[in-house]
């Protein structure tokens, strides 16, 4: 069973992206802010981390360079969400797809499959 980190300081998105995973059968865990995260995820690395962008502490922005600049976590996928206005320019994203709230939960769960070389739910 896959494990799907969800980083957001919005209860509500924590709780609806949680129950949603757990229906589609990925094990979750979460955090509300990047240092919170990082902290977990660099003592049990997930499959998949889906960041929200704007949070306090450690947005992620600086969390997604984090997990860039550390060698046992760079390879972990990444999704990043957020509500706020991205730049024009997501460069520094490059590679890490951007799901603007509200999202198409199809596309995320479809994105997710693809991250992880699994087959996505019917």
């Amino acid at each position: 069973m896959k494990t799907i980190f969800i980083v957001d300081d919005e209860y509500s998105i924590v709780e609806s992206l949680t129950d949603l995973l757990v229906e589609e059968g990925y094990r979750v865990a979460s955090a509300i802010n990047g240092r919170e995260a990082l902290a977990a995820i660099s003592a049990m690395p997930p499959d998949l981390v889906l960041t929200d962008l704007m949070m306090p502490a450690m947005d992620g922005r600086q969390l997604i360079a984090a997990m860039q600049g550390d060698p046992a976590l760079r390879e972990i996928p990444i999704v990043l969400m957020s509500a706020a206005s991205l730049p024009r320019n997501l460069d520094e994203f490059a590679g890490i797809p951007v799901f603007r709230k509200p999202f198409p939960i199809d596309s995320l769960l479809a994105e997710i499959s693809r991250l992880l070389g699994a087959t996505p739910p019917a």
